[in-house]
């Protein structure tokens, strides 16, 4: 007999939203937690729609969390954390090594609303013009991907 029991909570590792050099688009239909003890690039993550909570240096006395909806947030390499994302969620991340894949100036535009509090991990509001060329990016995506399969099966 075939357990059709479908479970509240999924676990996966980092690379369910990392992919170096790459942006991934990810819309999650039940609650899932992305984890990583010990984060192997840096990541951009945009919480686009949904809401999501994040955990960090969870191994550490400088325990940190932090809600996520539509905000962004800067996960940097080598720190463990846990993102918890509850059904609907859309989330559009970006792995990197060394350096941000957007213009500096941008990223100090996104974080200077950012109320930055000691052993907190610095979240800000993505701004509207942002999200909006956001969107179109994960519109892109789904068009890429799309493509990709239609040519593989040709």
């Amino acid at each position: 007999m075939k357990n059709k029991q479908d479970f509240i909570l999924k676990v996966e590792g980092e690379g369910a939203i990392s992919s170096l050099n790459r942006f991934v688009h990810r819309r999650f239909d039940r609650s899932v937690a992305v984890w990583s003890d010990c984060a192997g690039h840096n990541i951009l993550l945009f919480v686009m729609d949904g809401e999501a909570m994040f955990s960090g240096d969870f191994d550490s006395s400088s325990a940190c969390g932090a809600t996520l909806n539509r905000k962004v947030i800067l996960l940097p390499a080598g720190n463990p954390f846990v993102v918890e994302f509850q059904p609907g969620c859309e989330v559009l991340a970006y792995s990197f090594d060394s350096y941000l894949p957007m213009d500096a100036s941008l990223w100090t535009g996104i974080a200077r609303g950012a109320e930055h509090v000691a052993d907190e991990p610095v979240t800000a509001d993505i701004p509207i013009a942002l999200h909006r060329e956001l969107v179109n990016v994960c519109k892109n995506i789904g068009a890429i991907i799309s493509n990709e399969t239609l040519t593989h099966l040709a």
